[in-house]
Parts: structure tokens; C-alpha cells; sequence
């Protein structure tokens, strides 16, 4: 097994958002600055509409009649599943306009939401095989595997997609994540700790929804951008630990993404999971500021949650597809794109 560090090329994507049904228009919403932002009639405990980012319900393909009548899905998970269906029904016609055969042996690498209270259901491996009865798909179930870790999860398994290729098993992957915030108990309790977007919230952040997929291949130095490895951290003093929150995780994450970037002189954006709260802005401040050095005078910065809201464990895959839509377009430089989860987990990888 070569042990050279590998690098990979983003070949075609998909993605359904609140502000559109594919990689291209919801790039472009993004850049036009259109929010997707809406007050719904769900009430939070001030009898005030929760402000939410959701995809319209047209917009979803149909669950399956046996997924339907699951006593084992809750109906959070039955919306994830629509909402890949239909992001991975657009990774199959933006690889078909690449010229670009989606193998049957292809094996999926999952970002899915973290477990952060007792009443939620831990998305095992049956989650995957809920996604193929839904979507049809053909792919290689036994090599496939899943990430826990929300936002961050996207960015987990680009590590898994570079191993997976490195082994030699295969030569192309995908990747994705798939998310929801349009569950009552979630947002009941959410807004128990005063974290969602309503009026007269000064410090919440808008519940989004969506699913991002991308099909990998080793970088033969063709195509726009190489993915290099990505970099992880952990923050012991997270939302919901008891110590001292520093900004390590994340400054971690940057230093080892950023190391790995194979001689990156400077990087010109970066995308960021910050959702609106200002619990995020300390350890992107301590991460930029110990690392400084690498970032350009007019460096960018993106956090396009405030315009598609929160899309949880798919942040990071989402992400990585806006970056890339901007490559097609020809725009130069290198990015770094970095997701935090809810709880340790920090992670970040650069492209050029």
C-alpha cells in the first residue's frame, strides 16, 4: 500500500438546500446573498414563531411504502432520507454532464448528526441500509461507513474516502452528509437553552436542513482544485463540558490541515460552520490569530449558514461543493474549509 499522502479531485456533486435543488443554484443563492430564512408556525416557549430554513416539502421525493410504514424510523430520519435521495439523484446527473461513470463497487462515507441528548436514536449502520432501499443506489454497502459527529463529520470522512483510495480497494468514493433540524423535541429542546433564532433573539442561530454528496477520485492533476488531507482537533471545553472552553480544538485542526496543504503559500478563503451564535467566534479568532502567517491581507470569509441556516451534519460536504462551484467558474486560490461540532470535534481541510 502506497503511504504517500493522497490527494483528491471533486468530480460531481449534489445537494439540496432551503435555497435550491442543486450544487449550482444554491452556489449561486449563496453569492447573491439571498436568505432562505422564514418565520414558521411552530411556536417556541414565548409563543413566538421559531425562525427556520427549511426545504419545501414539494421538493422531496416520496419515502418508500415499506420506509414509510417503519416502526423504527422517527420522522426526522425518514426526512433525511428524502433529503439524500433527492441531493443524490443530482450527484447522478452532474456526473453524467462530467462524463463521469458512477461504478456500481462505489462505497459511501456518511456525515450524520451527533447524539447530544438521551431521548435521540444513535444512526448506525442501518441508516445506510435504509438510503439504499430508498435511493436504489448501487453501491458497495460492505466498505460504506458512517460518521456521528455532525458538522464536523463531512470533513471526517474525506479522511476515510483518502484511505479507502489509498488502499487500493477502489478508485473512485463518495461522500456526503445529510441533516435535519425539523424535529419538536429537537427544537423544544434547542430553544430550552435559548440557541434558536426567534424575535427578539439576540444569540441564535436559524435550524436549516439539507444533504450534500460528491463523488471523489484520486487528483491526476486534472480538474479544478486538489483536496489534501485534512487536519482534526478536539476542544475539551466544548457547548456542553464543564472545562475552560480555549480554542484548542480548533487551532489544532487548522495547524494540521494547513500542514498537510503540501507547501500552501497562502490561503485566500475560507469556509466556516459558524452558524450565528457567538459561542463559535472565540476559537475561530484563536485558530486565525496562531496561524496567521498562512492567511492573505484580504483573506475571505464565508459562513453561508446565515443564508441556507443550519445544515448540521451536512456543513461540511456542502461546503466543499459551494468551493468547488466557484472553481468551475474559474476563481483562483486556496481555501480552507472547517467544521465544529456540538460537541469535541474539530476539523479542517485545505484545497487548492
Amino acid at each position: 500500500m502506497n503511504n504517500t499522502p493522497l490527494q483528491l479531485s471533486l468530480v460531481a456533486s449534489g445537494m439540496l438546500t432551503p435555497l435550491g435543488e442543486s450544487s449550482a443554484m444554491t452556489a449561486a443563492s449563496t453569492l447573491a446573498g439571498i436568505t432562505a430564512a422564514q418565520e414558521y408556525s411552530l411556536l417556541n416557549a414565548q409563543f413566538k414563531p421559531f425562525k427556520l430554513a427549511l426545504v419545501p416539502d414539494e421538493a422531496l421525493p416520496p419515502l418508500q411504502q415499506e420506509l414509510s410504514h417503519s416502526a423504527f424510523l422517527c420522522q426526522r430520519q425518514k426526512r433525511m432520507l428524502r433529503l439524500a435521495h433527492h441531493a443524490l439523484e443530482q450527484l447522478k446527473s452532474s456526473a453524467q454532464q462530467a462524463n463521469v461513470a458512477l461504478e456500481g463497487n462505489t462505497p459511501l462515507f456518511l456525515a450524520l448528526p451527533e447524539k447530544l441528548y438521551p431521548y435521540q436514536q444513535y444512526l448506525g449502520n442501518g441508516f445506510l441500509s435504509h438510503l439504499h432501499l430508498q435511493t436504489a443506489l448501487a453501491m458497495d454497502t460492505s466498505n460504506s461507513r458512517l460518521s456521528a459527529v455532525g458538522r464536523a463529520g463531512g470533513i471526517h470522512v474525506l479522511d476515510l474516502a483518502i484511505k479507502y483510495l489509498q488502499s487500493g480497494l477502489g478508485s473512485q468514493v463518495l461522500v456526503g452528509g445529510v441533516d435535519s433540524y425539523l424535529d419538536p423535541a429537537l427544537l423544544a429542546q434547542l430553544d430550552l437553552e435559548k440557541r434558536l433564532s426567534a424575535e427578539a433573539s439576540m444569540d441564535g442561530f436559524v435550524a436549516g436542513e439539507g444533504a450534500a454528496f460528491a463523488l471523489l477520485q484520486a487528483h491526476d492533476g486534472s480538474g479544478p482544485g486538489r483536496i489534501h488531507p485534512p487536519g482534526f482537533g478536539n476542544e475539551p471545553g466544548h457547548r456542553y463540558s464543564d472545562q475552560p472552553y480555549l480554542g484548542t480544538g480548533l487551532d489544532q485542526a487548522f495547524k494540521s490541515a494547513i500542514a498537510n496543504g503540501s507547501g500552501l503559500e497562502k490561503i485566500h478563503r475560507i469556509y466556516s460552520s459558524m452558524n450565528g451564535e457567538g459561542f463559535h467566534s472565540k476559537e475561530y479568532g484563536v485558530a486565525c490569530t496562531r496561524s496567521s502567517a498562512i492567511f492573505s491581507d484580504n483573506v475571505e470569509l464565508h459562513h453561508p449558514a446565515e443564508f441556507y441556516g443550519d445544515l448540521g451534519a451536512a456543513s461540511a460536504v456542502a461546503m466543499l461543493c459551494l468551493d468547488h462551484q466557484r472553481r468551475l467558474k474559474k476563481e483562483q486560490g486556496n481555501t480552507l474549509i472547517y467544521a465544529s461540532a456540538e460537541l469535541g470535534a474539530r476539523a479542517a481541510v485545505c484545497i487548492s
